[in-house]
């Protein structure tokens, strides 16, 4: 008797396990890079896409073990001047794609521990609401790139 009253609790965390596990599924970590840094620089800054195919979800967080904190910027035109402003969280509409471009929203990686080296790469950790914790690998680009295939070894 005891094992069929645990059936129905099995059930239920199986059910769970395997909504988030799809649910998780569904946004997307695409195209991961960073631009080279110059030495001695402080600063550093990544890219990538979010792209969601499913629920609303928030990027709360990111990490790196390249530096001691990172931070999502915005920048934008007021008053006739580009402005960098910190983003506090992120938000991810249904069925949505957000771009981490130069021009826009990036990562800002503060107290970089070494500088980024073109050709090398750095770990990135995104934290998000509701599909958790995301940890990818994004290539560093040359110091002038605007997009992630631009460094100069792939120019050969």
């Amino acid at each position: 008797m005891p094992l069929l009253h645990r059936f129905p609790t099995a059930l239920l965390l199986a059910g769970l396990l395997i909504s988030s596990v799809c649910r998780a599924d569904t946004l997307h970590v695409e195209k991961p890079w960073a631009r080279a840094t110059a030495a001695g620089a402080q600063v550093g800054v990544a890219y990538l896409t979010l792209r969601n195919t499913g629920e609303a979800d928030r990027l709360l967080s990111a990490s790196s073990p390249a530096s001691a904190s990172v931070e999502v910027h915005n920048m934008l035109m007021q008053d006739g001047r580009m402005q960098m402003r910190p983003v506090t969280v992120l938000e991810i509409p249904v069925a949505s794609t957000i771009q981490l471009a130069p021009g826009g929203l990036h990562l800002m990686l503060l107290n970089l521990h070494a500088p980024l080296v073109e050709g090398q790469s750095i770990e990135l950790t995104l934290t998000f609401e509701k599909a958790g914790a995301r940890t990818v690998q994004a290539s560093i680009a040359d110091l002038g790139a605007t997009a992630p295939d631009q460094s100069s070894h792939h120019h050969h």
